[in-house]
């Protein structure tokens, strides 16, 4: 089906919806040229449209785009010279060669210490007129090796005598490994996928669906003892839970938060370098401050929002080293088209937190034991504990609520559902330990937690907060639980900590890869800024504002800026706060300002701001 085949969305859940949208596609091509939600201004003979009608028509066509031809494919096997296309199927934004019914594909491998052929397996959108009748057909065969066939139905929950099992077109991959251990040298690998309409061979092919082959690649299979994992897991809206303790006097018995903490390395003065999910997306993959990379103004449409192909991501270099990479997240703010699902096998987004397919201690199990034996990196982003913090809803139930707790939260005190909620949370980290416990690959596998912001709870937070980097907001723990391929020092940590931008370079660190050159000219490595944490808000409140928390051992150190993002240069000083460490040597006194102390004074820490403004602001590569 040609409509189909570079289209960016292959599967739709409505027949009806197929034809109406594929409807007002031609018309829009007869009008208009492809790709609109590019042009600044859309006209019609000559005549500018209005506004509203040129963000729907913009909108209309950046959802219905073609696919991302991927132009180093070199982590792929090209069948038969085949492209590879980012798609979206159903949840999952993957790389994938698209073959028609019967298509017979071919590929030449050279194995050498691989011994596995990996893809997985979906079945584009297509009318049918009974699908339940519908099964198909794998056939793979390897040179000097086995042959293998299955068949499992196109759309049916019920196991039928004709199949393997149940699956549902659309909803998931079938994900297959191959051995190829018996391919000593160069030899060829053949697959083909038959329909069969009541078990039986169909001869017109023009209405079948066509089929996704996903991320097909060579790996090598590991004794347990000799795998490297990965797994970086992001919380979202998580302030740091042993500050939280400390800060409120209680002990919640976080068994698997401790655990994490007992078998590695915790800052204890740990801050993200965003203040929102949508800044710290291409900050976690890219290393990156938020004033560097210029992503996060929350006001822009989706289809102005990328993060630069000129910047290696983390998932990215990764795969170039070999190894498999998977992301699990929810909420729309991870959608793909942000190009955060780049270098990924696998990229699953659940729109919803509540949604029951949203990354749990279930499915996170079965990610980390589905390539248990292989090297790979696995990201995970749980959301828990975001407003409305409490979610009466089938993926979190069945639950008990205290009543108290909830009259508390009526009344505006939220911290008791928080607390129940980190709960929660700290059973996910604990079944995470305990898979990987359960498997043999605890101790292979380097385990990196933090948040991605923290939490936001009324009255300290409100929508247009000209002040959003308090501490509550942006600490976030940082938990590295070494693996036994990169020894590292263990315990507690009390310097200033940057969570965010260290995972990039940590876990390039721990394989023995370089940082990307244009790190070298950024503050990231620059020795004046070693004994610091700096979080930053981009665009917000307002689409011109810039505010830079710089936070030392003894002080905190806050200003906030008119820029000019075009011309990248900052304008009018708006406020400046200057804040010293309580006692306790943890909490920062966010009551006491005492910049009017030093408005006439020379202030080192204020002019490492502005020398670190000054900076990311004339960064470009």
């Amino acid at each position: 089906m040609n409509l189909n085949q570079n289209k960016r969305y292959y599967f739709k859940q409505s027949n009806r919806r197929i034809l109406f949208r594929l409807l007002k596609k031609k018309i829009i091509k007869f009008f208009f040229k492809e790709n609109l939600y590019k042009e600044h201004n859309i006209k019609l003979f000559g005549i500018t449209l209005p506004n509203k009608i040129t963000k729907k028509l913009k909108h209309f066509t950046f959802n219905n785009r073609n696919a991302e031809l991927i132009k180093d494919s070199s982590n792929y096997l090209s069948f038969d010279g085949k492209n590879i296309y980012e798609i979206v199927y159903g949840k999952y934004t993957s790389p994938c060669i698209i073959v028609k019914p019967d298509e017979e594909i071919f590929v030449r491998i050279d194995p050498g210490e691989k011994n596995f052929l990996l893809f997985g397996i979906g079945i584009l959108d297509q009318i049918l007129d009974d699908p339940e009748n519908y099964d198909i057909t794998a056939k793979i065969k390897v040179d000097n090796g086995e042959s293998y066939k299955f068949t499992f139905p196109v759309n049916r929950g019920k196991i039928m005598s004709r199949s393997v099992g149940s699956y549902f077109r659309g909803k998931e991959f079938l994900d297959v490994e191959v051995p190829i251990d018996k391919l000593k040298n160069s030899g060829r690998l053949k697959i083909k996928f038959s329909y069969l309409y009541n078990g039986s061979i169909i001869t017109n092919k023009k209405s079948l669906p066509e089929i996704a082959i996903k991320s097909p690649q060579l790996q090598k299979k590991e004794n347990p003892s000799n795998v490297k994992k990965i797994i970086v897991i992001s919380c979202e809206s998580l302030t740091d839970p042993f500050w939280l303790q400390r800060k409120h006097q209680l002990d919640l018995n976080l068994k698997g938060f401790n655990q994490l903490k007992s078998d590695g390395l915790v800052y204890n003065n740990s801050f993200s370098q965003v203040d929102g999910t949508l800044p710290f997306i291409p900050t976690i993959q890219t290393g990156l401050y938020p004033s560097q990379h210029r992503l996060g103004n929350y006001s822009l449409p989706i289809y102005d929002l990328k993060i630069s192909e000129n910047y290696d991501t983390l998932s990215s270099i990764l795969k170039k080293n070999d190894f498999i990479t998977e992301a699990y997240t929810t909420q729309g703010r991870w959608d793909s088209s942000f190009g955060c699902a780049r270098g990924f096998d696998t990229f699953k987004l659940t729109k919803n937190a509540w949604d029951s397919t949203a990354p749990n201690s279930g499915n996170i199990s079965r990610a980390l034991q589905k390539y248990n034996e292989y090297n790979s990196f696995l990201f995970f982003h749980i959301d828990r504990i975001h407003q409305p913090i409490l979610q009466f809803v089938d993926s979190r139930s069945p639950n008990l609520y205290s009543s108290k707790l909830l009259s508390d939260a009526d009344n505006g005190d939220w911290y008791p559902a928080l607390f129940k909620e980190l709960q929660a949370l700290d059973k996910i980290i604990y079944d995470i330990i305990q898979t990987l416990k359960y498997d043999g690959i605890y101790e292979n596998s380097f385990i990196i937690l933090t948040g991605d912001h923290g939490i936001s709870i009324p009255p300290n937070w409100k929508p247009g907060l000209d002040y959003a980097l308090y501490d509550e907001h942006i600490r976030v723990p940082s938990i590295y639980k070494w693996p036994s391929w990169f020894k590292h020092e263990q315990g507690e940590e009390l310097m200033p900590f940057n969570s965010t931008i260290e995972i990039f370079k940590n876990v390039l660190e721990s394989l023995g890869i370089s940082m990307p050159d244009y790190f070298n000219k950024l503050p990231q490595f620059d020795i004046n800024f070693k004994n610091y944490a700096i979080s930053e808000t981009v665009y917000a409140p307002k689409d011109n504002n810039y505010s830079l928390a710089m936070m030392g051992q003894n002080q905190k150190y806050v200003v906030s800026y008119e820029v000019d993002w075009k011309k990248l240069h900052l304008k009018n000083k708006i406020d400046e706060k200057l804040f010293n460490i309580s006692d306790n040597g943890i909490i920062y006194d966010e009551h006491k300002n005492l910049i009017n102390d030093f408005n006439n004074k020379e202030l080192d820490i204020r002019n490492l701001a502005k020398e670190f403004i000054n900076t990311n602001l004339s960064f470009s590569i």
